[in-house]
């Protein structure tokens, strides 16, 4: 793959940038379907090639998607995200973590495919993510509870779509156009 003219698959994680729409499906230990969530992404270049912003907002209230949920902590800081981190070539690592005790490593084994781990404080979650094309992510990973041993205690799956390739796209004044549109 090479460059779009926006982005340049040659450039590690520069396929990233720009605001994604998707959706978060969790599934038991056993394969058991147990909920899914919607959520906006923006991830954005800090400092081109060598800093990104990754943020993750929910589009439902967790607390009330995750009701019942005996993840539902944990869940919770793995589908909402607002980091910083450092790109080294094929690598990175999160430099500042929002509102969460998380630590990321990432490193991406050929355009367009990247591995990533997460460590929280009650356990590990480890993500694959690939590009269908240019435009569409699929992630898919394990979460491994600190007190699991190495055994997995759920699975994250999450696909997104490219909704613009501006990652300052603001979702909230056209949220706010959307309604005052409608009362009219």
């Amino acid at each position: 793959m090479a460059s779009t003219g926006f982005f340049d698959f040659q450039a590690p994680f520069d396929i990233m940038v720009g605001l994604w729409n998707g959706m978060t499906t969790t599934y038991d230990e056993h394969g058991h379907y147990q909920n899914s969530v919607a959520s906006l992404v923006r991830v954005s270049w800090v400092r081109k090639g060598k800093t990104l912003n990754y943020e993750q907002q929910e589009l439902a209230n967790l607390d009330e998607v995750l009701k019942g949920n005996p993840n539902k902590e944990v869940l919770g800081r793995i589908i909402s995200h607002d980091f910083n981190m450092a790109v080294t070539g094929k690598a990175c690592r999160s430099t500042t973590t929002n509102r969460e005790k998380m630590s990321m490593k990432g490193v991406e084994t050929r355009p367009g495919t990247y591995l990533f781990h997460l460590a929280f404080p009650e356990g590990d979650y480890y993500n694959n993510q690939y590009f269908s094309g240019p435009n569409e992510r699929n992630i898919i990973g394990p979460f491994v509870a600190a007190s699991g041993g190495r055994e997995f205690s759920f699975v994250v799956t999450q696909t997104f779509t490219r909704i613009s390739y501006d990652p300052q796209f603001d979702v909230e004044s056209r949220k706010a156009d959307a309604k005052s549109g409608r009362r009219k």
